[in-house]
């Protein structure tokens, strides 16, 4: 528990399927044998079960393992496969790990066929739904055409010790030389499936019966299947492979085919000081979290039981309207990160069908907060999973506004036209404030002076029309032309000499009258400081061409001294000569691709 809290390994969820293995007169052998021969050891119950299931014709091992290989494919393919990670399958005894091979192989074989066999127009069909819209089967369906080249390619590798008499048919597995070729593929990501030529056979899977179940760290592993009894630190260990840290990998999963729930409580019961901390989690405890969750982001916004249309975009507007203020926002983003992580884990099982609407909802009030308010980093669909990003990606298509909800610099090309796609002056408004204010923030370290002012100037226009938001939009589309009209150099009220500077002196300039001035420049004064502002930039000139000058101190520190000598020479003072000093090196530093700019 310790460990997830601190990030160093993600959370395991836990599922039980079972397998049944199916006698002539409807008893279920599985069921009978681990009732009837429950104290027997490992061993004994492996002997068991070869003695009868081998000589008895009542259970057919072959079929058992297709469907339980099945199985785990479409898991895979719907689950796993869409987020880029990969599987281990831990099978009963060598010889099925072996046969698990040939079943996985098949049950690829199967699924392709069943999605190139779909009619074209099934297939848009299927394509055009919403998930929460699609049935198991189709999802798979859906996940599979999605990564149809790439499950074509995977592989499914046993890896296994070798025995005395085995079949020369499992010589290929119990090579070390191929064991080493497969853990490496395994360890490595999917290739781009463009690039795969019919060749390249990128390990998904490996199959393994006791090897690589303990040491062998595999943060690209999200899924163990468990096809075999095993108890207390094997056990451990064993479910320990999934719980490794990765880019995008939210938790691990264990698929339980062989009943070992039991025999995990007791693990964690004997291992963990509290009897409660750090179990794996069963997929119902997360599917509570949802309903308490989505109550949550429901009573944040005081919305009814019945939600909000996700596809009525002014009713959206107006709950965006509502985050205006940024710890509001901030609470919103905490509530709707936590959902979102508890859905991506649940979102393959119907249980999390019903909550897609509010999934479309609140992401959509999300990536509108994040366009008006200009919060570049602040909600980024692709942190929760392809699953989740498909379904809000398809959602604002469905929209048209799949063009208009990314966050729109003030200088882009484009922004007037976003602002005039809000409802209303209000959201318009809020949305040139929001992005003046970043853009202020983004610009401010150029030329502080200049940036104090505009600053200052957006908090006039806020007091002056308070709750005239027709005002407020006036004034801050004025005010937004003239950002763009200084930082291009048109229509300056500079003086002329200033004028003629480069942007990097005038910045210099304008940081000096600030400092030193209380506006009121005489003409002397002002050419002493159009002479300091060139001599700081030849400084900068001088200083830069310095080998890795911007990541080396000690050189920072010389021309730091540099422009120190050459402010007291002017100012003939030395108080105001160190924060001066400062400030000036600190304007170079953010304006340093412009060193060296020629003069007007």
């Amino acid at each position: 528990m310790d460990a997830e809290e601190d990030g160093a390994i993600v959370p395991i969820y836990y599922e039980g399927h079972i397998a049944r293995g199916a006698v002539e007169d409807g008893a279920v052998l599985d069921e009978a044998m681990e009732e009837e021969f429950e104290e027997l050891t490992d061993e004994e119950y492996e002997k068991l079960q070869k003695r009868y299931a081998t000589s008895s014709a009542v259970l057919n091992a072959d079929d058992m393992i297709q469907r339980k290989a099945r199985h785990m494919l479409r898991h895979y393919v719907q689950s796993v496969l869409p987020e880029g990670f990969k599987a281990q399958v831990v099978a009963h005894s060598r010889g099925i790990a072996v046969g698990y091979r040939k079943a996985l192989q098949k049950a690829r074989r199967e699924l392709v066929a069943e999605v190139e066999a779909l009619p074209a127009e099934r297939l848009q069909w299927l394509l055009e739904k919403r998930p929460e819209e699609l049935k198991p089967k189709q999802k798979t369906l859906v996940a599979a055409y999605e990564n149809l080249r790439l499950l074509k390619a995977i592989d499914f590798v046993p890896i296994i010790s070798e025995g005395q008499n085995d079949p020369d048919s499992w010589n290929e597995w119990t090579k070390e030389s191929t064991q080493k070729k497969a853990e490496k593929s395994f360890l490595s990501p999917f290739p781009d499936p463009d690039q795969l030529d019919g060749t390249r056979r990128p390990v998904a899977f490996l199959i393994v019966r006791t090897m690589l179940l303990t040491g062998f760290d595999a943060p690209i592993e999200q899924v163990m299947y468990l096809d075999r009894r095993m108890k207390e630190a094997e056990l451990l260990q064993a479910v320990a492979r999934v719980n490794r840290t990765a880019d995008g990998k939210s938790a691990g999963l264990v698929v339980d085919y062989a009943g070992v729930a039991t025999a995990l409580k007791e693990a964690m019961d004997q291992y963990a000081a509290d009897e409660r901390e750090g179990k794996p989690i069963d997929f119902e405890v997360e599917e509570h979290k949802l309903e308490t969750q989505c109550t949550a982001l429901r009573q944040h916004f005081d919305l009814p039981r019945d939600l909000t249309d996700p596809d009525d975009i002014e009713a959206v507007n107006r709950l965006v309207d509502s985050l205006e203020d940024d710890q509001r926002r901030i609470a919103f983003r905490a509530l709707l990160r936590d959902f979102l992580e508890t859905y991506t884990v649940v979102s393959p099982r119907e249980s999390a069908r019903s909550y897609a609407e509010a999934v479309r909802l609140f992401t959509f009030i999300a990536q509108l907060a994040r366009q008006r308010f200009s919060e570049e980093d602040a909600f980024d669909p692709a942190a929760y999973g392809k699953k989740v990003q498909q379904l809000i990606n398809q959602h604002v298509r469905s929209l048209g506004v799949d063009k208009m909800i990314e966050p729109t610099r003030l200088t882009s090309e484009d922004f007037k036209t976003k602002v005039q796609q809000l409802p209303g002056s209000r959201a318009k408004a809020s949305m040139m404030r929001h992005a003046l204010r970043n853009h202020i923030d983004l610009n401010f370290g150029k030329n502080p002076a200049a940036y104090a002012a505009l600053r200052k100037r957006v908090e006039e226009i806020l007091k002056k029309h308070a709750d005239d938001w027709d005002a407020q939009l006036a004034a801050f589309q004025r005010l937004a032309q003239e950002v763009k009209d200084m930082e291009a150099g048109v229509g300056s009220d500079l003086p002329e000499d200033v004028r003629s500077l480069t942007p990097l002196e005038q910045a210099l300039y304008q940081q000096l009258t600030s400092v030193l001035t209380d506006g009121v420049i005489g003409d002397e004064i002002r050419g002493d400081f159009v002479v300091l502002a060139q001599k700081v930039h030849d400084l900068a000139v001088h200083h830069s061409a310095k080998p890795d000058f911007w990541t080396n101190p000690a050189a920072q520190h010389d021309f730091r001294t540099d422009i120190w000598m050459e402010a007291v020479a002017c100012i003939h003072t030395r108080e105001k000569a160190d924060p001066l000093a400062d400030a000036l090196r600190d304007i170079v530093q953010h304006n340093r691709k412009d060193v060296g700019r020629h003069r007007a």
